[in-house]
């Protein structure tokens, strides 16, 4: 059995959802929690020292801002075959790297490799090959006082406890299902946007824009439209008023946020868009129509991107429920297990042992 909390981006409160996974049921039940993390890893702590419990796994899926990301890209040419005792070494000299040259004060978490190629061949298995190598190492860092809060309720014991950023295995699932290497994660939450940049399959920044999604909320209420938030679209164009409003309410707020975004940056790569916004079937034909204005107005970009909504796909296992699309981030999660059988991405602990880790979800070989 796996327990699995999801962090919301709340501004007021924490709030985190539990999902109890039971493999051997194939079964998913789900708990909204209305409490703080500190609680939850005490309930945790608690449940750890009962008998019946010390088989079963933990997994934070926490906000990505508790977490830094750093990637190399690493050349070879070796008469000897790569071993693990190399890759350990190449990971400890990065390590020394960042602690001197970058400015954070955050704890080494994980480590994993992918795009792996020998002698212009590309690998799935780099190890023990020969000659000139060449792969991508990617590491993640933990947030001092993220990790610090774990361990006063856990100790250094972690070994049962998974802390991942939550977007990884959405990321993971662009990269190699999609065949993306280049996009942006578009989240709009409650209160605030986040724009998370994916530069060669990995993370390279991301901005917060606060016009979350209660704002077009507001609007509805405002012009007495609440009633219509997930009406379809046939539905209402029966009604030529309501229309009216719910284009001018959805043309405002796109027509921010896609100047926002410009000024951001944020117009070089197709966008994947997720968001319980994505339940109101105007919305999404109007940001793109509205994101593509802008950047004909503010820019000098002749090809328009893409915003791309990510709420579901024939590749994902739904276990039997009904996801809302803003639970993209926990379905790819669950569906680990058979996305990625095919890749040659290999995620590893601290201490370096092998490609199996403990505290940070694997990719299968």
């Amino acid at each position: 059995m796996e327990d699995i909390y999801y962090q919301h981006n709340c501004q007021q409160e924490s709030i985190f959802t539990k999902y109890i996974y039971h493999p051997e049921k194939n079964n998913i039940q789900k708990i909204t929690l209305h409490t703080s993390l500190k609680n939850i890893l005490a309930s945790v702590a608690e449940n750890m020292r009962k008998e019946d419990n010390k088989k079963n796994t933990t997994t934070f899926l926490l906000q990505d801002t508790n977490f830094s990301f750093f990637q190399f890209d690493i050349y070879l040419d070796t008469d000897e075959p790569f071993s693990q005792q190399k890759l350990d070494e190449i990971i400890q000299e990065k390590k020394k790297y960042i602690k001197i040259n970058k400015n954070i004060s955050a704890q080494f978490r994980s480590s994993y490799i992918d795009n792996s190629y020998s002698n212009g061949e590309k690998k799935a298995e780099i190890f023990w090959e020969q000659g000139k190598i060449l792969f991508r190492l990617y590491m993640i860092y933990i947030d001092d006082i993220c990790i610090n809060t774990f361990r006063a309720f856990l100790g250094n014991n972690l070994s049962k406890i998974m802390i991942i950023p939550q977007s990884l295995y959405s990321i993971l699932f662009i990269k190699h299902k999609l065949q993306r290497e280049c996009f942006i994660m578009l989240y709009i939450d409650n209160y605030t946007v986040r724009c998370i940049t994916i530069e060669q399959g990995f993370y390279k920044n991301e901005d917060t824009i606060n016009l979350g999604s209660s704002m077009v909320k507001k609007m509805y209420d405002e012009h007495n439209i609440s009633q219509f938030w997930n009406t379809p679209i046939m539905t209402i164009k029966n009604n030529p008023l309501a229309q009216e409003l719910i284009e001018q309410s959805l043309t405002f707020y796109t027509q921010m946020l896609s100047k926002r975004l410009i000024e951001k940056g944020i117009v070089q790569s197709d966008i994947f868009l997720i968001s319980s916004l994505l339940k109101n079937q105007y919305f999404i034909e109007n940001f793109n129509t509205q994101y593509k204005k802008a950047i004909k107005t503010y820019t000098k970009i002749v090809r328009s991107n893409y915003i791309i909504p990510f709420q579901h796909s024939s590749l994902l296992e739904t276990f039997g429920r009904t996801w809302s699309p803003e639970k993209i981030d926990i379905l790819t999660y669950l569906n680990k297990d058979t996305l990625f059988y095919t890749t040659d991405n290999h995620f590893s602990e601290t201490p370096h042992k092998g490609f199996t880790t403990k505290n940070i979800a694997p990719l299968p070989k």
